[in-house]
């Protein structure tokens, strides 16, 4: 599906994902215009959007199952604001980790949407990215299939492992990077395993909530 979309953005220009204007994946004002959540996260959490927003849904559904890169940048330029900033803070020992996927999913979806958003905030924020400090031991089934929270927290239980050859205990802080959270279960587990190890400092960005 993925080499589909590549060929359709090779035979037709670029146009808004949402409103069609030419020249734009996504426009300002369609980016403007997507709800933002308000919901209360844990202080160690940042998002951004409102997953309910039909708009946002659409939009990381195209970007996780699409390869529709092109969409990543506009969003997560819109996102960075003085409360993104914030969070992130000054100090120079910090790294965005993106949450991994298993290397079968991965092969079949030709690339991780999480790495992607990652390396967009790394560029943007001037922060380095490493895709390798974290592994994903096994394929566990998709959280947005599973609704009861203690469901969702067992299917995630050890899923990741630390590289130690990819770890530098010199980096103090690490932000985990995905498109959404829902229940924290994926962000809450890949945060223990990294403090188990020796990071000192975890936090998280998604795009939506």
């Amino acid at each position: 599906m993925w080499i589909f979309r590549l060929t359709l953005d090779l035979l037709f220009p670029s146009a808004c994902y949402l409103c069609k204007k030419e020249g734009f994946s996504l426009c300002s004002s369609c980016v403007q215009n997507l709800s933002h959540s308000i919901q209360v996260l844990p202080h160690w959490i940042h998002t951004t959007y409102l997953y309910k927003d039909e708009n946002v849904r659409s939009c990381l559904h195209q970007i996780k199952y699409y390869h529709r890169k092109d969409i990543v940048l506009p969003l997560v330029q819109a996102s960075i604001d003085a409360s993104l900033i914030d969070f992130v803070g000054t100090e120079n020992n910090t790294v965005l980790v993106p949450i991994p996927m298993h290397f079968g999913r991965k092969w079949s979806r030709g690339y991780n949407h999480a790495s992607s958003i990652a390396n967009t905030y790394g560029k943007l924020l001037n922060i380095p990215v490493n895709e390798n400090l974290l592994i994903r031991k096994k394929n566990s089934t998709q959280q947005a299939t599973i609704k009861r929270v203690q469901e969702r927290m067992k299917n995630v239980h050890n899923i990741f492992a630390v590289h130690q050859k990819n770890a530098d205990q010199k980096t103090q802080n690490i932000i985990l990077i995905d498109d959404t959270t829902t229940t924290h279960a994926t962000l809450l587990e890949a945060k223990h395993v990294l403090e188990k190890t020796g990071y000192t400092n975890v936090k998280a960005i998604t795009l939506a909530h």
